[in-house]
């Protein structure tokens, strides 16, 4: 169920028609009735075929495993895993498309954009968060406080589930029941919701409507003013970093995945913080543990790193000319964009907000030292995703599957938990020797330094950036020969 709402969440643009798909189909002899047929039957085989592709396996080895008895009760087995695994499914998937469209009805287009993007944001968060929970949540644990099991809607499907295998009891015919129920009210939900907010969506694209364009301009050009004059010193390091402003802000696709990163970033620090006020109440505020010192770590790690990921997917191919006609021989200014971008988009959003929070908590000094062994850690990280970098972001074409995330997943992790908990673990430490935590800054220029020397060197012998990338060009020689 949660890994359904989080794939909805994350095609939360596609599930009403867009404005493509109707300059593509309104000339053609078809009825707004059949396109809206159409996309109906197209969500539902959605929620077939990825409900089927998640669950087909777990729905026939996971009775066979855990199931004896008869031929007769193992198929039955299979038939309430398949049954209350679709039903769920299918609860989470109508809800939250009947919410994105109670949220086009009541809203004008100016707010429904606006609150869209904060309930997706805010979506994203907490099925992480949720899912992440999941292996320390049983059902023993719900069952000790029976409000939790009438609010947690995992559990009305397991009601179902075990009422369908093993028949009527008290307990678990009650959550059955709440599971119909909720599924009953999705259904009508997504019925009553998508019909309206199909209509007025069709008119908006009819109409042209442009949706909060005006006042986003200003504000992206009062910015873009206020950075070019205090921050920016070369038209190249001005370009890069106006580029990739103006893209996170214009592009939902690079704005979702990225804020997908963000999110699950929260669901590391939700884990924590509910762990920390478990265990030691809440005044643990106060304390300086790991789990609360790695708030800032654990989201400017999932934070960078997501906008690198991003950068790798282009925008718009053709806007990339300009970039090719005016490349010059010195290509640090670009990447001196990028690092800005990264550190002025990434970086600082999270240390405005966690700095007076860990002020009012630890008080000046503490908070201060954390602050810059947040802002050290991260120029650190910043660095190492950007070493290698030989492209400008967005203007390069992709190919998907060059990352092999199986072999790449266990040095994500090591990383991660090193860059987050670890160094958490010595900066706990060192802020007990100020001597050390000196000696530790200083060694840290030096590193930071002698990387982008030696970065600088290598991006001064290429011949260009990249802007195409061909298969050819992603298999590369192994040079066994040599």
């Amino acid at each position: 169920m949660v890994i359904m709402g989080f794939v909805t969440v994350l095609e939360w643009d596609t599930l009403f028609p867009d404005r493509r798909d109707y300059l593509i189909l309104s000339p053609l002899p078809v009825s707004s009735r059949t396109i809206f047929a159409a996309k109906v039957k197209s969500l539902f085989l959605f929620l077939l075929l990825f409900s089927a592709f998640v669950n087909l396996l777990p729905a026939l080895l996971f009775p066979l495993i855990a199931g004896r008895g008869s031929l007769a009760f193992l198929g039955r087995f299979i038939l309430s895993h398949v049954v209350s695994v679709f039903a769920g499914n299918a609860f989470v998937f109508l809800s939250l498309i009947a919410v994105q469209g109670l949220l086009m009805n009541f809203l004008g287009p100016g707010a429904f954009r606006k609150a869209s993007r904060l309930v997706q944001f805010l979506l994203l968060i907490s099925l992480l968060t949720v899912f992440f929970l999941m292996p320390i949540v049983s059902f023993e644990k719900l069952r000790q406080n029976p409000r939790m099991l009438e609010v947690f809607p995992p559990a009305w499907f397991l009601g179902l589930y075990e009422t369908l295998l093993l028949g009527r009891t008290p307990e678990f015919a009650s959550l059955a029941r709440q599971a119909l129920g909720a599924l009953g009210l999705a259904g009508l939900g997504f019925i009553i919701a998508y019909l309206a907010s199909y209509k007025r969506q069709v008119r908006r694209i009819l109409e042209g409507e442009r949706i909060g364009a005006r006042g986003s301009a200003r504000w992206r050009e009062s910015l873009g003013l206020l950075m070019q004059r205090i921050i920016f010193r070369s038209p190249g390091e001005r370009a890069v970093f106006n580029f990739i402003l103006r893209t996170l802000l214009n592009s939902e696709k690079h704005r979702v995945y990225l804020g997908a990163y963000f999110g699950v970033g929260m669901a590391f620090v939700a884990m924590g913080v509910i762990t920390v006020f478990a265990r030691h109440g809440y005044g643990a505020i106060h304390g300086l543990h790991i789990e609360l010192l790695s708030i800032p770590l654990v989201l400017t790690f999932f934070t960078l790193v997501g906008m690198r990921v991003v950068f790798a997917l282009p925008s718009q191919l053709g806007a990339n000319w300009i970039f090719r006609l005016t490349e010059q021989k010195e290509r640090q200014p670009y990447l001196a964009g990028v690092q800005r971008a990264m550190f002025l988009l990434g970086v600082m959003p999270i240390l405005f907000v966690v700095a007076p929070l860990c002020i009012g908590a630890w008080g000046w000094r503490t908070a201060g030292l954390h602050m810059i062994f947040v802002v050290i850690l991260a120029f650190l990280l910043r660095e190492a995703l950007i070493f290698r970098l030989n492209k400008i972001p967005f203007t390069c074409t992709y190919l998907p599957g060059k990352a092999n995330l199986k072999l790449m997943f266990f040095p994500y992790l090591f990383a991660f938990t090193t860059y987050a908990y670890t160094m958490t673990t010595l900066e706990r430490w060192l802020m007990q020797k100020p001597i050390l935590f000196t000696a530790f800054a200083f060694t840290a220029f030096l590193v930071l330094a002698a990387s982008i020397a030696c970065r600088n060197r290598k991006l001064s012998r290429r011949g260009s950036f990249v802007y195409d990338v061909s298969p050819l060009q992603v298999a590369e020689p192994l040079n066994l020969s040599h």
